[in-house]
Formats: structure tokens, sequence, C-alpha cells
């Protein structure tokens, strides 16, 4: 799942400075000499990964890859840790690698956690017994709360490597079962109260793995009865399904559907597959199915990936560098789009990643009174090419 980080702190005096836009990687990997446990990340489109950490079997043991998030509000990849045995949500410090926080449910058993505004959500089974429940933890603070637990006729189970979340709408998404149902369907559940708010039911594909962007949720899937791997988008409000693109098994073979992400900077359906004799992480555009990012390291092999959009405010030598500018910058009601000589479209993004608002066609000022108070980055496409700004409305 795609998260967005701001790396480096904003004054409003530097607002209207270029910023860095780019995306990391980050995985839990084994290396591939002496098979020690370390903390990587990879710009996929720069092919470079960096170690981060290596633990130590007292710090970290082993891992849970089908239990994986990021908090971009506490800078943490969540996952399932083993510590001396024991198993832990824990929260690895994106940084430096560390284990800033740990804690062990003597309530509930996880298999998947989301997670929005600091928070983790996940579907679980008590541990004395009993069906799905959806719980809240407070990793930080380890606070534990159950928000609702579900009959079998909604959910009796469900597949923790299939989970994703949508933003906008506060909806916890997954891939579930029931006692009614024939099929496996997709649903979203609300995580203020975990009524289920809308579900999908594929009568063509098994689906594998899901990844939510701006309404619509992306999987890899397979025809029922077998053959190749196709790039479907979901639309739960319509209750539709489209192909994006096909693949031949010379082409795209198979993938792993515990590794899956989304890369917002490059629209990338991101994941741990393989196009010819060896496992790669792919990135896949959304808009026709292409393979445009490949890197196969020969450092680690990846159990893991989260990708993050970091953004570096106050550095004018942004990687998609052009000589537009937004002015005034914060601003309230309307934003000047200053050096742009043949502007295509425009694509305004939260805090969160989500895709608030976006313009097609040629033009000089943004609106954005509709917009709520808050920090927002700003991606133009002139004569081809993007630029990423930030833009603060008051």
């Amino acid at each position: 799942m795609i998260k967005l980080l701001i790396a480096i702190s904003l004054l409003f005096s530097s607002v209207a400075s270029a910023s860095v836009a780019y995306t990391l990687t980050y995985s839990l990997a084994r290396n591939i000499n002496d098979n020690s446990l370390q903390f990587v990340s990879l710009d996929l489109q720069g092919s470079y990964e960096s170690l981060i950490k290596t633990y130590q079997p007292s710090e970290l043991d082993d891992f849970n890859p089908d239990i994986v998030t990021f908090d971009t509000d506490n800078n943490l990849f969540i996952t399932e840790g083993y510590i001396n045995g024991n198993a832990y949500i824990i929260g690895i410090n994106a940084e430096t690698g560390n284990v800033d926080y740990s804690f062990a449910s003597s309530t509930y058993e996880y298999f998947s956690v989301e997670s929005v505004d600091g928070k983790l959500y996940s579907l679980t089974v008590p541990y004395v017994g009993g069906g799905i429940t959806l719980v809240e933890l407070d990793l930080v603070n380890s606070i534990e709360t159950l928000i609702k637990a579900y009959a079998g006729t909604e959910i009796d189970n469900y597949f923790s490597n299939s989970t994703t979340f949508d933003y906008t709408n506060k909806q916890f998404i997954t891939l579930a079962e029931n006692s009614i149902e024939s099929s496996d369907f997709i649903a979203a559940i609300d995580i203020t109260d975990g009524m289920i708010t809308s579900t999908y039911i594929s009568s063509t594909f098994e689906i594998f793995s899901l990844e939510y962007y701006s309404g619509q949720i992306y999987s890899l899937v397979r025809p029922f009865g077998g053959g190749d791997i196709s790039l479907v988008a979901y639309d739960l409000t319509n209750s539709s399904e489209a192909i994006i693109a096909s693949y031949t098994s010379t082409i795209f073979s198979d993938y792993d559907p515990s590794m899956v992400t989304f890369d917002l900077i490059n629209n990338s359906y991101v994941v741990k597959g393989n196009t010819d004799v060896n496992d790669k992480i792919l990135g896949i555009d959304i808009n026709n199915g292409v393979i445009n990012l490949q890197y196969k390291s020969t450092l680690v092999n990846m159990y893991s990936i989260e990708a993050v959009m970091v953004i570096e405010a106050g550095i004018s030598d942004d990687k998609t560098s052009s000589s537009i500018s937004l002015f005034p910058n914060p601003a309230s009601d309307m934003v000047n789009i200053l050096g742009g000589s043949s502007i295509s479209s425009i694509d305004i993004f939260d805090i969160l990643g989500n895709n608030v608002k976006s313009i097609v066609g040629p033009t000089s000022q943004l609106g954005i009174s509709d917009l709520s108070s808050g920090i927002y980055l700003v991606r133009i496409t002139d004569k081809g090419t993007k630029s990423t700004h930030k833009l603060a409305v008051e």
C-alpha cells in the first residue's frame, strides 16, 4: 500500500521552493550470503537499494510477511516480528531500523494490519475461540480496542495477504468468505463501526491481492480454472471490473501475492514477480499494464514490501525539475501556475497519498477553495514532463 511521508518539516517561508518527491520501498529481507535478517530500502526507479540495519537474533529473529503496513504518522514499518521466540506487532523506525515499539496481544491473534492516522486495524481471531473480529491497535500507547465481532454469515474467513485501505472513506478492504456466498468476495469495511459497506464477487477471476488507489482496487488475477495473469481494476461503487492488461507466461509467469504495494509517484502496482527465470520487484503501470520498472537484488532476498512517497522540502533541484512554480503559496482560494508553457494535466494529492483533485487540459490557475487546510503535493504535467510541488492550503 502506498503511503506518503513528509521527510523534512516545511517552513512556510520556504514553501514556494521546489520539492523532491520520490518513492522508497521498504523491506525486511534475508542476506543472500549469511541469511541474516536486514531492513533495507529500495528506490525502484533509480534501481538502487540501501541497507538500514542488520538484526542480531536477540533484536529480531524473524517476521510474518503477510502482516506488513506503514505508519506514516510515526514513520514506522509495521509487521509481526518474532523476538526470542515470541510474536509481537512491532514498529520499526524507517530511518534507524530499530524496533521502537512492540505489542503482544493477550486477547487476539493478528493476521493482517492496515494503518491510518497513527492507528492499526486488523481482522483477528480471539485466542479463546470465536469468529473474525475487527480490532483497532494504538501501537505507540499499547491500547487495543474491539470494533466489531462478525457472525459467520458476514465474515467467517479472509485472506490476510489480500488487504488494503481506502483512506478517503476510511475503509478496511479485504478478500473474504462467509457461510452464505459460495465464492470469495471483496469486502469494504467501515473502521468506525465495522459495518460492511459494499461487496463484490467476480464471476470471472480468482483474486489474489488487492491495492487501493483513487477509487479503484487493483489486483493481479487468474481466470477460474487457470490461465494467464491479468491486471484488473475493481470499482466497488459501480460493482464492475475492467481488465487493464493480460500477460502471457513468457512475459509474466507468476508472482507473490504477499509482496504487493503501490507506487504513487509512478502510478505503479508494485509486486515481486517472475518475468524470466528470476524473481524481481516489478512496477506495473496501472494505466496500461506495462511493466515499466524492474529490479533484481544481488544482495538480499526480499520477503515484504511497503512503498512510501517521500517529499523533501526546500530543495531546488527537484528530481522532476522544471521552471514551474506556484504563487501564492500558502494560499486559500486561487493559485497561479507560473512558468508552464503547455500544461496538460494537474493532480493534487493529500498527505495520505489520495488523489483529491485532477484537472485535465490547459490552465494557468488552480482553484483550491474546496480543499481543507493542510499540505498537498501538486503534480503538474507540462509538455509531457512531470514536476512535483508542495502546496500549503490555509
